[in-house]
């Protein structure tokens, strides 16, 4: 079972927001470094490259 707590979820909620105004499917990735998501937009113009640490957490 994997559990996260990001500290601000104003934060968190404007990430998603920003992500899914460019692209319209990602696939995240939690790993023991952290999340990350790579993706590209429709056009291919494009491309979201996230990485969050774990060190951003308030539990990883």
């Amino acid at each position: 079972m994997f559990k996260a707590i990001f500290p601000d979820s104003k934060i968190w909620r404007e990430i998603i927001e920003s992500i899914c105004a460019l692209v319209e499917e990602g696939a995240f990735v939690a790993n023991s470094d952290g999340i990350k998501l790579r993706a590209m937009d429709p056009s291919r113009i494009a491309m979201i490259d996230l990485d969050i640490p774990k060190s951003a957490f308030e539990y990883y």
